[in-house]
């Protein structure tokens, strides 16, 4: 089993942007420029304190962008 993410079309969503870059989510959240990155990977995983940071920013929950997969389950 593991925990994805779909957080970058899910912002890309309800910013109504194209493309959300990594540079301006960490304009947006004021993360760092290696965490802000991460968005392009659906198998990271947001730190409590990152989720707090993304909430509040964006206004959504955490489960709107994170998902369990079982064992052996495609996406």
């Amino acid at each position: 089993m593991s925990v994805k993410n779909c957080l970058k079309p899910v912002l890309e969503e309800k910013l109504k942007v194209k493309k959300l870059t990594g540079y301006r989510f960490g304009k947006l959240t004021g993360l760092s420029r290696e965490t802000s990155e991460r968005i392009n990977d659906p198998n990271w995983v947001p730190s409590a304190q990152i989720l707090d940071v993304i909430c509040k920013t964006f206004k959504v929950q955490p489960g709107e962008f994170l998902y369990w997969v079982p064992d052996g389950e495609n996406e």
